[in-house]
């Protein structure tokens, strides 16, 4: 109602809508803002622990323009910055084509991602390494990406004890393990994120 009365705007376009958890999300980016350590925020927002008030300290949006000016000074960090072109997705049901069994993607047996192109690629099913670099890959939360990842670590390891660090063959799946990389980190972030709502919705 107070939102609407002052013609309040998110970043949608449409009326803001308000809620406790984010008024309580706005107070803690505030006290971050202001300098206050973690365990500090976590007493004034009477959280049990100071572990989801870490998230306002580590999350600013100031540090946004920090990341951006760091990234634009390193080629690498561009390359692997813009390796996961996809769209991470909290389960199957939430992705495009999700309710289409055939556009499942697994890893060793183990449901991975979806393909929003509708398997038209005709991969069967499999996650073969192109898949973490395509605008269509939709990984699942739960999915086993530090897996894979591992994977791609350990053999990166064996071909440069092999050939040297180097070797274009010992380099050739950077790129790839850039993107898996990018999934995993998200993966972090987005479960920091859920556990955060979930304590926030607790304590409300």
């Amino acid at each position: 109602m107070i939102c609407s009365s002052v013609g309040a705007i998110g970043r949608d376009g449409e009326p803001l809508h308000v809620s406790a958890a984010r008024l309580r999300h706005s107070k803690g980016t505030d006290l971050a803002r202001e300098g206050l350590p973690a365990h500090l925020i976590a007493w004034l927002l009477d959280h049990s622990t100071s572990r989801s008030a870490e998230l306002y300290v580590n999350n600013l949006p100031e540090h946004a323009a920090e990341i951006d000016r760091a990234i634009s000074k390193s080629p690498t960090l561009q390359r692997f910055a813009s390796a996961f072109r996809g769209d991470l997705v909290n389960s199957e049901t939430e992705a495009v084509g999700g309710n289409d069994p055939q556009s499942r993607l697994a890893y060793r047996g183990i449901g991975t991602a979806t393909c929003g192109h509708l398997k038209q690629c005709g991969l069967d099913g499999g996650i073969p390494h192109a898949c973490y670099t395509c605008s269509h890959f939709q990984p699942w939360l739960d999915g086993p990406h530090e897996e894979f990842l591992g994977e791609l670590l350990a053999e990166r390891e064996a071909l440069t004890a092999q050939l040297g660090t180097d070797s274009p063959v010992a380099k050739r799946r950077d790129k790839l393990i850039g993107a898996v990389q990018n999934v995993v980190q998200l993966c972090q972030a987005r479960r920091a994120e859920l556990e955060s709502a979930e304590v926030e919705g607790g304590q409300a």
